[in-house]
């Protein structure tokens, strides 16, 4: 066990960000404590600033109403919280 190193830290968690803190630890050959630590730490410095959920609408409108879905789209929309992606679509 060593040192982490934040690049790779970083790279993992780009391709992967549902990955779980003993899997890094696991790839990253150090201990979990050492990992949110290090994870906290870069949170804390403002290295990772946020962690991003993206929907895939259609998929979402086959598993869901349309209509039920269509609304909560107005609604996201209402507070200027719906996708980059979305907007483009509808406007």
């Amino acid at each position: 066990m060593g040192r982490i190193n934040k690049l790779k830290l970083l790279e993992i968690l780009q391709k992967d960000g549902r990955i779980t803190f003993a899997e890094l630890a696991r790839l990253l050959q150090v201990t979990e404590t050492a990992v949110r630590k290090v994870y906290r730490k870069l949170v804390d410095e403002g290295v990772i600033v946020g962690v991003t959920t993206i929907v895939d609408y259609e998929a979402l409108a086959n598993v869901e109403h349309p209509k039920k879905v269509e609304r909560w789209l107005e609604e996201l929309k209402l507070h200027g919280k719906a996708g980059t992606e979305e907007r483009r679509k509808t406007n």
